[in-house]
């Protein structure tokens, strides 16, 4: 038994420490600056088609983590490409980095402040 938990402790601690070598975390002010200086970075807003279309940051395409498609859909991306992945707080943009990371992907931002900060800070948005 104690040999079970050390194994199941060494798969955590080796699935947190890739996570968090993977994925980059930043705040409003550097997701505003990567908005106006680099045109290849991908943004992924993860929130529901609802909240998407209500408003979501310039330049974002929409993939919601908990579609029942999602797995097949995330297939469609180019794994050497960067993304930046964002939702309402972070929840849901948290998750769909670790399931990018699990299927591949390894040039992903986290936005970490999420939608609401973006639009408290007065920020730019589009409505669909």
């Amino acid at each position: 038994m104690k040999l079970k938990n050390l194994l199941l402790l060494i798969f955590i601690i080796s699935t947190v420490s890739t996570f968090a070598q993977k994925v980059d975390t930043l705040n409003v002010n550097q997701t505003l600056e990567l908005i106006n200086s680099d045109n290849s970075i991908i943004f992924i807003d993860c929130r529901d088609s609802v909240s998407f279309k209500s408003g979501h940051l310039p330049r974002a395409i929409h993939l919601d983590v908990y579609d029942d498609n999602f797995a097949q859909k995330l297939q469609l991306f180019d794994k050497n490409k960067v993304y930046l992945i964002y939702c309402r707080t972070n929840g849901r943009s948290k998750n769909m980095s670790e399931q990018m990371i699990a299927n591949g992907f390894t040039r992903i931002y986290l936005f970490e402040s999420g939608f609401l900060k973006w639009k408290e800070s007065d920020y730019p948005i589009e409505i669909e």
